[in-house]
């Protein structure tokens, strides 16, 4: 399954039309001349097999550079005279996936600015709903075609004395028109979803008390009849022209139903069917680490918790770790709280790796069969 990071650079490609194609390309050395121009670039670096004499070589074995932004290998020695070289991979027609990694974190940053992740912290690449995908990559294939546009900018008509007449120029306004389509297409799609730099905000009005100086609690409105516990709404705090805190750890939301337990698997390692949880500077053979998971009412609270999670180390040297929540602890838990994840290993200090919100969704008692 592709991560979202992947989804988007794909999206963007193929907006721009600008998907991997596979090329081919021989020379060979005169013992004078260190570099060779391929005539397809950019090209794939990791794409890249290299043959020399019909045989597979790696690159750094034969002193060879390959520079796929520019389209150039270069050798640290000029191959010897008459040696037969040949390098074949996948090349794109405008940009690198360096270049649209640009565009998309520009686009990304843009789209969501003035917006926090659920733990108060910068807004990434995991925090997008799927419905902002395609938006978002709208955007950032509009950046695209502007340095498209740019670069066109520079080309003049061609005026023959014979009457030949080359208007280079219709590139950039082509560009330009597709660059104002593809912009009214985006901000037509922000303004029905309410997303983007224009987005419209709406906020729940919020009481600070006097003598505190805290904000007043918000409760989910709830229909007469209904008896179920009120549950308490925690949002979005206005910065006040404060950026939010850079914070990057690992994230996952829990959600609860009524009574039933809970349980899931996180992989200290990356894995398809696991919570990708990587440790920074440790090995993955957690024997004789020590776990806490404590759900906490407030976040950042230091006080007692609601509950703590049953951590359990399903394979040390794998990193796989199960969290677990019984009945009995679910009942505990409110309608909305925090979790997080710290871990001690061997010789080293306590570090948090994971946080999270913790949602309970309240079922209708019901008696259970004996």
């Amino acid at each position: 399954m592709s991560t979202i990071a992947e989804r988007l650079l794909d999206r963007v490609r193929m907006e721009l039309g600008d998907l991997p194609q596979p090329f081919d390309y021989q020379f060979v050395g005169d013992g004078v001349r260190d570099h060779f121009n391929v005539e397809h670039r950019p090209f794939d670096e990791a794409s890249i097999t290299m043959l020399n004499y019909g045989d597979p070589v790696e690159p750094a074995t034969v002193g060879a550079t390959l520079d796929g932004l520019t389209g150039t290998v270069y050798f640290q020695t000029a191959p010897d005279p008459g040696s037969p070289w040949e390098i074949f991979g996948q090349k794109w027609r405008y940009f690198s996936d360096e270049d649209l990694q640009v565009f998309i974190d520009t686009s990304l940053a843009q789209h969501s600015h003035h917006r926090a992740d659920a733990g108060g912290g910068m807004y990434s690449t995991a925090d997008i709903p799927p419905v902002e995908e395609y938006p978002i990559a709208l955007y950032a294939a509009i950046q695209a075609l502007w340095a498209l546009a740019t670069d066109a900018a520079f080309d003049i008509d061609i005026l023959a004395p014979d009457g030949v007449n080359i208007p280079r120029s219709e590139r950039y306004r082509q560009l330009m028109e597709m660059i104002g389509a593809r912009t009214k297409q985006y901000n037509d799609l922000a303004a029905a979803l309410n997303i983007g730099v224009s987005a419209i905000e709406v906020l729940t009005i919020r009481r600070t008390a006097k003598q505190t100086n805290r904000l007043v609690p918000v409760y989910m409105p709830q229909e007469y009849d209904d008896h179920t516990p009120p549950q308490r709404l925690y949002l979005p705090i206005s910065t006040h022209g404060v950026d939010p805190v850079p914070i990057d750890k690992g994230r996952l939301n829990i959600y609860l139903y009524s009574d039933e337990p809970y349980a899931v698997m996180l992989n200290f390692q990356s894995g398809a069917d696991a919570v990708p949880v990587t440790p920074e500077n440790d090995s993955y053979d957690m024997t004789g680490w020590k776990f806490y998971a404590p759900v906490v009412r407030v976040k950042g609270s230091a006080g007692p918790p609601v509950t703590e999670m049953n951590v359990e180390v399903v394979d040390n040297a794998l990193g796989l770790v199960r969290l677990s929540l019984d009945s009995t602890q679910v009942k505990k838990i409110p309608s909305w709280c925090f979790w997080e994840l710290r871990t001690l290993a061997p010789d080293k200090d306590w570090l948090t790796r994971m946080t999270g919100d913790v949602r309970r969704q309240y079922g209708v008692s019901r008696k259970y069969p004996a």
